[in-house]
Protein backbone atom coordinates (compact mmCIF):
# COMPACT_ATOMS: atom_id res chain seq x y z
CA UNK A 1 0.00 0.00 0.00
CA UNK A 2 0.81 3.57 -0.42
CA UNK A 3 -0.30 6.97 0.83
CA UNK A 4 -4.39 6.92 1.14
CA UNK A 5 -4.49 3.31 0.92
CA UNK A 6 -2.89 2.06 3.87
CA UNK A 7 -5.25 4.08 6.18
CA UNK A 8 -8.33 2.60 3.33
CA UNK A 9 -6.91 -1.49 3.76
CA UNK A 10 -7.34 -0.95 7.58
CA UNK A 11 -10.95 -1.72 8.16
CA UNK A 12 -10.63 -4.90 5.84
CA UNK A 13 -7.70 -6.33 7.83
CA UNK A 14 -8.81 -4.98 11.11
CA UNK A 15 -12.64 -6.93 10.22
CA UNK A 16 -10.36 -10.35 9.77
CA UNK A 17 -8.18 -9.86 12.70
CA UNK A 18 -11.43 -9.30 15.11
CA UNK A 19 -13.47 -12.09 13.11
CA UNK A 20 -10.51 -14.42 13.74
CA UNK A 21 -10.17 -13.74 17.34
CA UNK A 22 -14.23 -14.12 17.80
CA UNK A 23 -13.43 -17.57 16.51
CA UNK A 24 -10.65 -17.98 18.89
CA UNK A 25 -8.25 -18.74 15.69
CA UNK A 26 -5.47 -17.01 17.59
CA UNK A 27 -2.59 -17.90 14.38
CA UNK A 28 -4.81 -16.07 11.69
CA UNK A 29 -5.63 -13.56 14.03
CA UNK A 30 -1.88 -12.82 14.94
CA UNK A 31 -1.07 -12.64 11.21
CA UNK A 32 -3.83 -10.21 10.20
CA UNK A 33 -2.91 -7.85 13.39
CA UNK A 34 0.46 -7.99 12.61
CA UNK A 35 -0.56 -6.98 9.00
CA UNK A 36 -2.62 -4.22 10.48
CA UNK A 37 0.66 -2.98 12.52
CA UNK A 38 2.91 -3.16 9.88
CA UNK A 39 0.55 -0.87 7.78
CA UNK A 40 0.24 1.99 10.07
CA UNK A 41 2.30 5.10 10.25
CA UNK A 42 3.40 6.00 13.83
CA UNK A 43 3.00 9.54 12.74
CA UNK A 44 -0.37 9.60 10.61
CA UNK A 45 -3.74 10.95 11.54
CA UNK A 46 -5.35 10.27 14.70
CA UNK A 47 -7.59 7.71 13.82
CA UNK A 48 -4.13 5.98 13.23
CA UNK A 49 -3.05 6.26 16.47
CA UNK A 50 -6.21 5.09 17.75
CA UNK A 51 -5.84 2.55 15.86
CA UNK A 52 -1.82 1.44 17.54
CA UNK A 53 -3.50 0.91 21.16
CA UNK A 54 -5.95 -1.55 18.90
CA UNK A 55 -3.50 -3.57 17.50
CA UNK A 56 -0.95 -3.49 20.84
CA UNK A 57 -3.92 -5.08 23.14
CA UNK A 58 -4.90 -7.39 20.57
CA UNK A 59 -1.97 -8.67 19.69
CA UNK A 60 -0.74 -8.56 23.68
CA UNK A 61 -3.41 -10.73 23.94
CA UNK A 62 -2.49 -13.25 21.21
CA UNK A 63 1.06 -13.00 22.28
CA UNK A 64 0.22 -13.75 25.62
CA UNK A 65 -2.45 -16.97 25.13
CA UNK A 66 0.40 -18.05 22.67
CA UNK A 67 3.09 -18.26 25.81
CA UNK A 68 5.39 -15.30 24.83
CA UNK A 69 4.14 -13.01 27.82
CA UNK A 70 7.61 -10.82 27.19
CA UNK A 71 6.14 -10.25 23.98
CA UNK A 72 2.76 -9.54 25.28
CA UNK A 73 4.08 -7.33 28.14
CA UNK A 74 6.06 -5.05 25.49
CA UNK A 75 2.73 -4.56 23.42
CA UNK A 76 0.53 -3.94 26.67
CA UNK A 77 3.23 -1.26 27.71
CA UNK A 78 2.98 0.49 24.62
CA UNK A 79 -0.91 0.88 24.48
CA UNK A 80 -0.47 2.13 28.04
CA UNK A 81 1.83 4.80 27.16
CA UNK A 82 -0.03 5.58 23.71
CA UNK A 83 -3.42 5.80 25.79
CA UNK A 84 -1.72 7.84 28.45
CA UNK A 85 -0.45 10.89 25.66
CA UNK A 86 -4.28 10.79 24.18
CA UNK A 87 -5.84 10.63 27.44
CA UNK A 88 -7.56 7.81 26.83
CA UNK A 89 -8.66 5.89 30.50
CA UNK A 90 -10.37 3.25 29.23
CA UNK A 91 -7.48 2.03 27.66
CA UNK A 92 -5.25 2.83 30.25
CA UNK A 93 -7.29 0.68 32.32
CA UNK A 94 -7.66 -1.96 29.48
CA UNK A 95 -3.19 -1.84 29.27
CA UNK A 96 -3.14 -2.22 33.17
CA UNK A 97 -5.64 -5.21 33.47
CA UNK A 98 -3.56 -6.83 30.83
CA UNK A 99 -0.11 -6.30 32.22
CA UNK A 100 -1.64 -7.52 35.41
CA UNK A 101 -3.25 -10.91 34.01
CA UNK A 102 0.65 -11.76 32.33
CA UNK A 103 2.03 -10.77 35.99
CA UNK A 104 -0.70 -13.12 36.96
CA UNK A 105 0.17 -15.91 34.64
CA UNK A 106 4.22 -15.55 36.20
CA UNK A 107 2.42 -15.90 39.68
CA UNK A 108 3.50 -12.31 40.83
CA UNK A 109 -0.07 -11.93 42.36
CA UNK A 110 1.01 -8.93 44.59
CA UNK A 111 2.47 -7.08 41.61
CA UNK A 112 -1.04 -7.75 39.81
CA UNK A 113 -3.04 -6.66 42.41
CA UNK A 114 -1.61 -4.11 42.38
CA UNK A 115 -2.29 -2.73 38.61
CA UNK A 116 -6.06 -4.69 38.84
CA UNK A 117 -6.50 -1.87 41.51
CA UNK A 118 -5.13 1.04 39.44
CA UNK A 119 -7.35 -0.31 36.27
CA UNK A 120 -10.31 -0.68 38.21
CA UNK A 121 -10.42 3.21 39.49
CA UNK A 122 -9.92 4.06 35.72
CA UNK A 123 -12.97 2.26 34.82
CA UNK A 124 -14.69 3.28 37.93
CA UNK A 125 -14.36 6.70 37.12
CA UNK A 126 -15.56 6.40 33.45
CA UNK A 127 -18.49 3.63 34.58
CA UNK A 128 -17.20 0.97 32.52
CA UNK A 129 -19.36 -1.61 34.13
CA UNK A 130 -17.19 -4.30 32.03
CA UNK A 131 -14.08 -3.20 32.84
CA UNK A 132 -15.02 -3.58 36.73
CA UNK A 133 -16.46 -7.09 36.13
CA UNK A 134 -13.38 -8.24 34.30
CA UNK A 135 -10.92 -7.01 36.95
CA UNK A 136 -13.03 -8.15 39.82
CA UNK A 137 -12.64 -12.04 37.46
CA UNK A 138 -8.75 -11.23 37.55
CA UNK A 139 -8.61 -10.57 41.49
CA UNK A 140 -11.21 -13.48 41.84
CA UNK A 141 -8.69 -15.61 40.16
CA UNK A 142 -5.75 -14.89 42.47
CA UNK A 143 -7.79 -14.98 45.79
CA UNK A 144 -8.32 -18.91 44.19
CA UNK A 145 -5.41 -19.58 43.86
CA UNK A 146 -4.48 -18.29 47.17
CA UNK A 147 -7.35 -20.67 48.68
CA UNK A 148 -9.12 -17.98 49.65
CA UNK A 149 -12.42 -19.35 48.29
CA UNK A 150 -14.86 -17.15 50.20
CA UNK A 151 -13.54 -14.14 48.36
CA UNK A 152 -12.44 -15.56 45.40
CA UNK A 153 -16.34 -16.66 44.94
CA UNK A 154 -17.52 -13.19 46.32
CA UNK A 155 -15.27 -11.63 43.12
CA UNK A 156 -16.83 -14.05 40.67
CA UNK A 157 -20.50 -13.46 41.75
CA UNK A 158 -19.72 -9.84 41.20
CA UNK A 159 -19.03 -10.39 38.04
CA UNK A 160 -21.64 -12.34 37.22
CA UNK A 161 -24.17 -9.69 38.11
CA UNK A 162 -22.45 -7.13 36.10
CA UNK A 163 -22.37 -9.48 33.02
CA UNK A 164 -25.91 -11.01 33.56
CA UNK A 165 -27.02 -7.25 34.01
CA UNK A 166 -25.13 -6.13 30.58
CA UNK A 167 -26.95 -9.13 29.02
CA UNK A 168 -23.20 -10.62 28.09
CA UNK A 169 -23.71 -14.52 27.37
CA UNK A 170 -20.31 -15.10 27.31
CA UNK A 171 -19.00 -13.62 30.09
CA UNK A 172 -21.85 -15.12 31.91
CA UNK A 173 -20.78 -18.91 30.88
CA UNK A 174 -16.89 -17.75 31.97
CA UNK A 175 -18.37 -16.71 35.60
CA UNK A 176 -20.26 -19.52 35.56
CA UNK A 177 -17.53 -21.69 35.15
CA UNK A 178 -15.38 -20.17 37.40
CA UNK A 179 -17.75 -20.72 40.29
CA UNK A 180 -17.23 -24.18 39.28
CA UNK A 181 -13.71 -24.44 39.93
CA UNK A 182 -14.68 -23.06 43.31
CA UNK A 183 -17.19 -25.75 44.36
CA UNK A 184 -14.43 -28.50 42.45
CA UNK A 185 -12.25 -26.52 44.99
CA UNK A 186 -14.18 -27.24 48.17
CA UNK A 187 -14.59 -30.22 47.15
CA UNK A 188 -18.04 -29.97 46.04
CA UNK A 189 -18.01 -32.23 42.76
CA UNK A 190 -21.74 -32.32 42.09
CA UNK A 191 -22.19 -28.89 42.07
CA UNK A 192 -19.34 -28.17 40.01
CA UNK A 193 -20.36 -30.52 37.47
CA UNK A 194 -23.45 -28.52 37.21
CA UNK A 195 -22.03 -25.05 36.69
CA UNK A 196 -19.54 -26.69 34.42
CA UNK A 197 -22.23 -27.76 32.81
CA UNK A 198 -24.34 -24.76 32.56
CA UNK A 199 -21.23 -22.71 31.46
CA UNK A 200 -20.31 -25.50 28.25
CA UNK A 201 -24.54 -25.13 27.23
CA UNK A 202 -23.74 -20.86 27.44
CA UNK A 203 -20.18 -21.08 25.50
CA UNK A 204 -21.23 -23.70 22.93
CA UNK A 205 -24.97 -21.34 22.66
CA UNK A 206 -22.35 -18.78 21.70
CA UNK A 207 -19.78 -20.66 19.86
CA UNK A 208 -16.98 -19.44 21.82
CA UNK A 209 -14.53 -22.23 21.30
CA UNK A 210 -11.91 -21.31 23.83
CA UNK A 211 -14.48 -21.39 26.90
CA UNK A 212 -15.73 -24.81 25.34
CA UNK A 213 -12.24 -25.98 25.33
CA UNK A 214 -11.54 -24.66 28.84
CA UNK A 215 -14.66 -26.68 30.52
CA UNK A 216 -13.91 -29.76 28.98
CA UNK A 217 -10.65 -29.51 30.45
CA UNK A 218 -12.52 -28.89 34.16
CA UNK A 219 -15.09 -31.31 33.90
CA UNK A 220 -12.52 -33.84 32.47
CA UNK A 221 -11.05 -33.49 36.11
CA UNK A 222 -13.96 -33.58 38.22
CA UNK A 223 -14.93 -36.87 35.97
CA UNK A 224 -11.98 -38.31 36.92
CA UNK A 225 -11.92 -37.65 40.84
CA UNK A 226 -15.61 -38.90 40.47
CA UNK A 227 -13.91 -42.04 38.52
CA UNK A 228 -16.60 -41.62 35.61
CA UNK A 229 -13.78 -42.09 33.24
CA UNK A 230 -15.54 -42.27 29.82
CA UNK A 231 -16.63 -39.03 30.28
CA UNK A 232 -13.57 -37.88 31.45
CA UNK A 233 -11.29 -39.71 28.47
CA UNK A 234 -14.27 -37.65 26.16
CA UNK A 235 -13.71 -34.34 27.63
CA UNK A 236 -10.19 -34.48 27.60
CA UNK A 237 -10.13 -35.67 23.88
CA UNK A 238 -11.92 -32.32 23.02
CA UNK A 239 -10.21 -29.86 24.88
CA UNK A 240 -6.94 -31.11 23.32
CA UNK A 241 -8.65 -30.93 19.76
CA UNK A 242 -9.98 -27.55 20.46
CA UNK A 243 -6.63 -26.13 22.05
CA UNK A 244 -4.66 -27.60 18.97
CA UNK A 245 -6.89 -25.75 16.52
CA UNK A 246 -6.43 -22.67 18.09
CA UNK A 247 -2.96 -22.65 18.27
CA UNK A 248 -3.47 -22.05 22.09
CA UNK A 249 0.08 -23.24 23.73
CA UNK A 250 0.05 -21.81 26.39
CA UNK A 251 -2.84 -24.23 27.61
CA UNK A 252 -2.34 -26.68 25.55
CA UNK A 253 0.57 -28.37 27.59
CA UNK A 254 -1.61 -28.72 30.48
CA UNK A 255 -4.30 -30.51 28.11
CA UNK A 256 -2.12 -32.91 26.79
CA UNK A 257 -1.23 -33.79 30.57
CA UNK A 258 -4.57 -33.99 31.71
CA UNK A 259 -5.42 -36.47 28.39
CA UNK A 260 -2.54 -38.57 29.00
CA UNK A 261 -2.93 -38.73 32.62
CA UNK A 262 -6.76 -40.32 32.34
CA UNK A 263 -5.61 -42.85 29.40
CA UNK A 264 -2.91 -44.21 31.37
CA UNK A 265 -5.14 -44.67 34.15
Amino acid sequence: FSGGEEEAALPYLKQSAERAMKMSAYREARKYWEQVDATIVQESTGRLERANIDVDLNLGRIYSNQGELDAATERYKKAFKAAKVRGDERSQGDALMALGAVLRSRNQWDGALKLFEQSRLLYERNGDKKGIAAVNNYMGSIAYWRGQWKEARDNYERSLAIYTELQEAVEVASMTSNLGGVAYAIGDDLSAIEYFKRSAEGHRQTNNVIGIAEVDAYLGVVYERTEQWNEAITRHKESVELFERMGNNRQLWHTYLNYARVLAR
